[in-house]
C-alpha cells in the first residue's frame, strides 16, 4: 500500500495537526489563567496573554515532537498502514487515552482530593492537550492512509 517513508511523513504532518488542535483546546484555559493573575488591566492581560500563550505553543510543541519522535515513528515504521485502517476506532481511542495516561501520571491523579486547586486547573490543562493530540494525531494520520489507500484502490480498478 505505502512505503515507510510515506508514512513517516503522514505522521509528521498529522502530529502537526495534533498539536494545533491541542493548541486551540486549550487556549481558554490559558485565557481563565491570565484573567485570574492579572485581574482587570487591559494593557496587562494583553502582554501576560502573548507571553504565557508563546511559552506554552513553544513548550506543547517540544512534547509533541517528543510525542511523535517516540511513539508516531515507530508506529508509522512498523505497522501497516492496511492493519491499522482495520482498527480506526481502537487506534484513535488508544491513542487518547494515552494522552491520558501522560497527563495524569505526572499529577498523581489518583491522590486528587490531596491536591491543591491550582495543581487540578494544571492537570485540566494538560490532560485536554495531552487526548486531544493524541486523538488528532492519529485520526488525521489515519485518514491519510485511508485517503492513500482509497486512491490506489481506484488506480487498479482503472489499470484492469
Amino acid at each position: 500500500m505505502t512505503t515507510p517513508g510515506y508514512r513517516l511523513r503522514c505522521s509528521a504532518l498529522a502530529a502537526t495537526v495534533g498539536w494545533l488542535t491541542g493548541v486551540v483546546a486549550t487556549v481558554p484555559f490559558q485565557v481563565l489563567e491570565v484573567v485570574r493573575n492579572t485581574g482587570t488591566e487591559p494593557r496587562l492581560f494583553l502582554s501576560a496573554l502573548s507571553i504565557g500563550l508563546s511559552a506554552w505553543s513553544l513548550f506543547t510543541f517540544a512534547g509533541g515532537a517528543a510525542a511523535w519522535i517516540v511513539i508516531a515513528v515507530p508506529v508509522s515504521v512498523f505497522f501497516s498502514g492496511e492493519w491499522l485502517l482495520a482498527h480506526v476506532r481502537p487506534a484513535v481511542v488508544c491513542s487518547g487515552l494515552l494522552g491520558a495516561m501522560v497527563a495524569a501520571l505526572p499529577f498523581r491523579i489518583w491522590t486528587v482530593f490531596d491536591q491543591m486547586p491550582s495543581d487540578m486547573t494544571n492537570f485540566w490543562l494538560y490532560f485536554v492537550f495531552t487526548v486531544s493530540f493524541g486523538a488528532a494525531t492519529a485520526w488525521y494520520y489515519l485518514r491519510l492512509l485511508a485517503r492513500v489507500d482509497a486512491e490506489a484502490r481506484e488506480r487498479y480498478a482503472q489499470q484492469r
